[in-house]
């Protein structure tokens, strides 16, 4: 084993280190653990081999265990989700009743039901079934968990479906789990995506008295801050489509307003408009406002200009012109 790597296993051992700082050199230890090893083959050996190196940082083997599984979740694993589910399951054969170890198998299950992480379907719905597995026994033990409430939300919504009405299914499934989720204090996520699944299921009133108890500030400290400004995007769009137009109209323009003038010295436009589907729908099919279509044009040609490297709002900007081309 690599001189380095046992250095820094073994510091600890010496030193009274609080929990944070011990998770610290866990992370740094597990870098150097699996340094150079591609693809990482998860067997019974890599996980003593991995348990007696780590010995003297001084925190349960479940914890180093989840950690691990944590830390090479992106890398190339053989046998996939297969192979880092070992890892968790060893974890829970240390103790079976770590809630820590249920909620980060199920966040991991999240990644690997993505077609982007897993191109096979039916592997998939494996990892979406042991994510909902997991929540399921976490829940036994803390049936007011709210945060394992919102990923077993995140599981059904984000889950594969074959049709319309199996989709609205799901989306009914999980925004039952986000109620839940936002009654047991869970993170401000769960009121986003419950009323994401309002806005999916067109119950436009319910969705914007869900979408304006989102604590904003909240929301931009827990996730990115694109999360801020499309919210306000679909509350104005969600008052649209209830028919309330003068409120949309004058939600997108105060919107519109306030996106125009971002700086993006250091950071991408993208970083803060991931896109403007929800306005350009909303202008061009629903609220037919000649004044808001301009403002609408500009911001996106702005937002385009900004972009350094590829014009990432073409698509808003050919449906605003085609637009503007039929009122001439």
């Amino acid at each position: 084993m690599d001189n380095a790597w046992c250095r820094l296993a073994h510091s600890s051992a010496n030193r009274n280190m609080n929990e944070d700082d011990l998770k610290l050199e866990l992370i740094a230890a597990i870098e150097l653990f699996v340094a150079g090893i591609t693809p990482i083959e998860v067997t019974e050996d890599f996980i003593s081999t991995f348990l007696e190196a780590t010995k003297p940082i001084q925190l349960p083997k479940e914890e180093r265990l989840r950690q691990l599984a944590i830390a090479i979740e992106h890398e190339e694993i053989v046998d996939g989700w297969k192979g880092l589910l070992k890892i968790y399951k060893a974890a829970l054969q240390e103790n079976s009743t770590d809630v820590k170890v249920f909620h980060s198998i199920a966040i991991s299950a999240l990644e690997w039901c993505e077609d982007w992480r897993e191109s096979d379907l039916s592997k998939r719905k494996l990892a979406t079934a042991d994510g909902k597995d997991a929540v399921t026994k976490g829940l036994k033990n803390f049936p007011n968990d709210g945060d394992l409430s919102l990923v077993m939300g995140l599981l059904n919504y984000n889950e594969h479906y074959e049709s319309e009405a199996e989709k609205n299914l799901k989306t009914e499934t999980a925004y039952q789990w986000f109620c839940c989720a936002v009654e047991n204090n869970a993170k401000e996520s769960a009121r986003l995506h419950r009323a994401h699944c309002l806005h999916d299921l067109h119950r436009w009133e319910e969705a914007i008295v869900a979408y304006e108890s989102v604590d904003q500030k909240k929301l931009a400290e827990q996730l990115a801050v694109w999360r801020v400004f499309k919210l306000k995007e679909q509350i104005a769009y969600c008052y649209a489509k209830a028919g309330q137009r003068e409120k949309s109209i004058s939600l997108f323009h105060h919107f519109i307003d306030e996106v125009s003038v971002l700086k993006f010295e250091e950071n991408s436009p993208t970083d803060y408009i991931v896109n403007l589907y929800d306005l350009v729908e909303a202008v061009m099919n629903i609220l037919h406002d000649e004044e808001l279509l301009i403002s609408t044009r500009e911001l996106v040609e702005k937002l385009n200009d900004e972009c350094m490297y590829v014009r990432m709002y073409e698509n808003e900007l050919s449906l605003i012109q085609e637009t503007l081309q039929c009122h001439d």
